[in-house]
């Protein structure tokens, strides 16, 4: 049964993109997965809990 969608082309091939890039870096995935288990978290806990420079939490937090 096929489906129909509202999202374009270029949106399918950009939420493609981004998806392989977690696999060339694994550290926004492993934020992601963390931020996906936790209800709410903030910045510092993240930056405390996963090991990350401040920068770098910045950087990957959507």
């Amino acid at each position: 049964m096929s489906r129909t969608s509202n999202r374009g082309y270029g949106d399918v091939v950009r939420d493609f993109l981004a998806v392989a890039g977690l696999f060339e870096n694994p550290q926004p995935a492993h934020l992601y997965t963390y931020l996906d288990y936790e209800d709410e978290v903030a910045v510092q806990d993240v930056i405390d809990n996963l090991e990350l420079a401040q920068g770098t939490a910045y950087t990957y937090v959507p």
